[in-house]
């Protein structure tokens, strides 16, 4: 069975569970849901240690992301948050995120393998070099979001990194399939085996950003 944390939705906004050391922690099969309606907005779930997992845990209907901060997670969804699904998290395998208010799934210096995003208000995936490094997206599908497909932060702020995304599907999305936000220049991009859409299942704008992609 699954454990329902549900925070209600009603009273000041506050964090169901905060992980605040590096000593690897597991929690599998949770539910975090709802976490107040009013003052500042807060995540559900905060992790500050890479090393954390969470396995088939669903994190809803959050006022502001459904888990922040680092960390494992497998087999996991988030849904109905306010802002972004998972946020800056470092790997996920077989997740999935969608009607997200924002993006889907925000990652930090990691690794998606497996994984959906779809029907998320601006990206789908969003990646960012704040680590020299490979970073991947692994067969993995984003469809139907706001913006687009696939986000690339250029301004991460680290060198010698390479964004790779291999045998994934990136089709309707409302700009490009892949576009790119920041100002750096010093990052790598290759695309190996990535399907886009055609005629109805076309991304709106193109299927790559070419002329933000340096």
């Amino acid at each position: 069975g699954i454990a329902k944390i549900d925070g209600g939705g009603t009273g000041t906004r506050y964090i169901l569970l905060t992980v605040n050391n590096y000593t690897a922690k597991h929690f599998k099969n949770f539910w975090f849901t709802r976490n107040g309606s009013t003052s500042t907005a807060q995540h559900l779930v905060v992790s500050n240690g890479p090393s954390n997992r969470f396995t088939r845990c669903r994190f809803s209907h959050s006022s502001a992301s459904g888990a922040n901060a680092g960390g494992r997670f497998v087999e996991c969804e988030a849904d109905h948050n306010g802002t972004i699904g998972f946020f800056q998290i470092n790997r996920a395998y077989r997740c999935i995120a969608h009607n997200n208010g924002t993006g889907g799934i925000y990652l930090f210096q990691g690794i998606a393998t497996n994984c959906i995003a779809f029907a998320n208000g601006t990206y789908g995936f969003s990646i960012d070099n704040n680590a020299a490094g490979n970073m991947t997206l692994d067969n993995c599908d984003s469809y139907a979001n706001g913006t687009v497909g696939v986000n690339i932060n250029k301004g991460g702020g680290a060198s010698g990194t390479t964004f790779e995304l291999v045998d994934c599907n990136i089709v309707d999305n409302g700009t490009y399939g892949v576009g790119f936000s920041g100002a750096g220049t010093s990052a790598g991009f290759i695309l190996t085996n990535v399907g886009f859409g055609s005629g109805t299942m076309a991304n709106t704008s193109g299927d790559v950003d070419t002329a933000n992609a340096g």
